[in-house]
């Protein structure tokens, strides 16, 4: 079996981030696994393309410390396998969960769960989950029971979503110091091989990305140096000594290494293996992990209405949502809605939050409309917007959102905290 992590980063080739894991990227490296060869349920070691049992994976990840699945949001098969890996894993020792989906703030509402003294929707209301993820949790739901029912301890690992929308739209250095201790003290640039993916990203997603290129590459490196160093702190508590972390977050941000686990162990020295879920019809490079296991397909996307917008709350208070940006090719912008209207109601409901916006937006057909109060150089208007074709969305983009490197899971964005 080949050594595991941490790899050097001359190793990685300059194909394209999370989008380097969709099928038929132009940026692909000749050395991929395409996982259409392959049934669903096959592993597979890499670099060599070996099919390995589940019993070998684990035996394999016994000589790590830190584990990292990356995983695409909305696949219900790849949460399902985290799942399978975690009690694997506890069967074998002790084990704690750190999960990108929620914000380090919230650590007590997690280990209020793991102790067994929140109910589900407790849980959801403490931990923010609306706020910072904004995801079905049916799609976390087994995960968390799996690690409530082993008490075994879960770790919050990332920034506030709100922090790291503000750095996509003003960079690092032009944040408040309240919002720069939300992040991690050190951030380290990219590497070139990682530089060139998130360049590539960036230009698929550019429209969709208040910010230029220099805000977009900061964010991503922010939400990895946060993680990162929740990773790090967790590793060195005297109580975590023999214990093996199990990290799921999206694949981008372990994909090479490039993005929490070199930076973990920058911060302090240890082995750490990756296995990414890819689900069939993806290509896969053959030294973005040590594993790939392959499952069924992404689900087809849902439409969804997306009004385009990213909404904070005002700073010093008001009513209603402060309007920081606007698709130009968005629902919203098509209505009229300007950057710094304030958003006051939907459909006759008044707005305080990027969350209610969204869950007043699920009810919606995607081809249907949604009528916004505004507040505009000190006047009421209201205008309506439809979502039609061009409005449909992908699952997790949402209001108060705007794509960084993949579609985003939610939150809220804004300046300041």
């Amino acid at each position: 079996m080949p050594p595991l992590g941490p790899r050097p980063a001359s190793r990685r080739p300059a194909a394209g981030l999370g989008l380097l894991l969709l099928a038929g990227c132009a940026l692909l490296p000749t050395g991929t696994v395409a996982t259409s060869d392959y049934p669903p349920e096959t592993i597979l070691r890499l670099p060599d393309r070996t099919p390995v049992s589940f019993d070998a994976l684990l035996q394999a990840l016994a000589s790590a410390r830190v584990i990292y699945v990356g995983e695409h949001h909305t696949n219900p098969h790849h949460h399902r396998l985290q799942r399978q890996i975690l009690e694997g894993l506890a069967a074998r020792g002790a084990v704690a969960l750190g999960m990108e989906m929620f914000a380090r703030s919230v650590q007590p509402a997690l280990d209020a769960w793991v102790a067994g003294e929140l109910g589900e929707e407790a849980f959801l209301r403490a931990a923010g989950w609306e706020e910072e993820w904004g995801m079905n949790f049916a799609l976390y739901r087994g995960l968390l029971l799996a690690a409530r029912d082993r008490h075994l301890p879960v770790l919050a690992l990332n920034a506030p979503r709100e922090v790291i929308r503000t750095v996509a739209r003003i960079g690092l250095t032009q944040l408040g110091p309240e919002a720069r201790a939300a992040l991690a003290e050190e951030i380290a640039p990219a590497s070139d091989p990682y530089l060139a993916r998130l360049e590539a990203s960036y230009a698929e997603h550019q429209r969709e990305t208040p910010g230029g290129l220099a805000e977009f590459v900061e964010a991503q490196l922010a939400w990895d140096e946060t993680m990162a160093e929740a990773v790090a702190a967790f590793l060195a508590r005297p109580e975590a000594a023999t214990a093996r972390l199990l990290v799921v977050a999206g694949a981008e941000h372990v994909a090479f290494g490039d993005g929490i686990p070199a930076r973990a162990a920058r911060r302090l020295p240890h082995r750490y293996a990756i296995v990414l879920a890819a689900g069939q019809g993806e290509k896969v490079p053959l030294e973005a992990a040590d594993f790939v296991w392959v499952t069924a397909a992404d689900p087809e996307p849902p439409r969804v209405p997306v009004l385009g917008l990213i909404l904070a709350r005002p700073e010093g208070g008001g009513p209603g949502l402060r309007i920081l940006w606007v698709d130009p090719k968005g629902a919203a912008a098509r209505a009229g809605v300007q950057a710094e209207d304030r958003l006051l109601a939907l459909d006759g409901q008044r707005v305080e939050s990027p969350a209610q916006v969204r869950a007043a937006l699920r009810g919606k057909g995607a081809d249907g409309s949604a009528t916004l109060t505004l507040l505009r150089g000190g006047a009421e208007r209201q205008v309506t917007a439809r979502f039609g074709e061009a409005g449909a969305g992908r699952p997790g983009v949402s209001e108060g959102e705007a794509p960084l490197s993949r579609p985003p899971a939610g939150g809220q964005a804004g300046g300041g905290r």
